[in-house]
């Protein structure tokens, strides 16, 4: 039989919401199914697992457009799922790596600044050796070129 969690203390924190906040928060929580508290924990969660550098820059983002930093990322995910879920649409299926964000490792789903570091490392090789694919075609006397799939999706903006 499994051992049961022990319960989880809470303990009283103090913020101050202004009345339509508060009203927003409750409509929200309410279409969704929640509570208002399950609302801000998911938020809090989120916040939490964004890494310091990338909200570096979204704040720079932030700052130069004069929005808030939830815009900024809003949109970028926004971005990225449309471009996903075209690719699917026109395609009929994900590239290969196409939804690379998702995935395990031996400590288990991966997140945060271990993902991050990750596909930047992925990403850098990748465009490295796609930059210099893009020299040497430029150096060459071949009037036509065939890209792979990746290279394909590197072109039209896509992050394989």
């Amino acid at each position: 039989m499994a051992k049961p969690k022990p319960l989880e203390k809470f303990v009283q924190t103090g913020f101050r919401l202004s009345e339509t906040r508060k009203k927003e928060l409750e409509e929200v929580a309410k279409l969704r199914g929640q509570s208002v508290q399950s609302l801000i924990d998911e938020a809090v969660e989120l916040r939490l697992q964004i890494t310091e550098g990338f909200w570096d820059q979204i704040s720079q983002i932030a700052d130069k457009l004069k929005i808030p930093s939830a815009s900024v990322i809003t949109n970028i995910i926004i971005k990225q799922s449309a471009f996903q879920f075209a690719w699917v649409k026109v395609f009929g299926t994900p590239a290969p790596g196409l939804f690379r964000e998702f995935r395990f490792d031996a400590e288990g789903f991966m997140t945060g600044e271990r993902l991050s570091e990750t596909l930047v490392k992925e990403y850098t090789q990748k465009l490295e050796k796609f930059k210099n694919h893009l020299v040497d075609l430029q150096k060459s006397d071949e009037p036509f070129h065939y890209f792979s799939e990746e290279e394909a999706s590197f072109l039209l903006g896509g992050q394989l």
